[in-house]
């Protein structure tokens, strides 16, 4: 996740879905911690992703690329 761009990480999510996930009972998450190294952008974009295909089985655009104003 440190190294791809937001898209890479949700097309990856979406594979690893469809791969491991067909049957059910697939928990989509970072290993057991996200690194201070991975961006923001890729945090939401792994989230978002998965819970945007969990309730409508393909993605929608909801909060993922979602952008953050980092001038606050």
């Amino acid at each position: 996740m440190p190294y791809g761009t937001p898209r890479q990480v949700e097309a990856e999510v979406i594979r690893l879905i469809e791969l491991l996930g067909a049957e059910g009972g697939y928990v989509v998450a970072a290993s057991n911690a996200v690194q201070p190294d991975v961006p923001i952008e890729n945090i939401l974009a792994l989230y978002c992703t998965a819970r945007d295909y969990r309730y409508s089985r393909e993605p929608v655009r909801s909060c993922r690329r979602a952008s953050l104003n980092r001038s606050e």
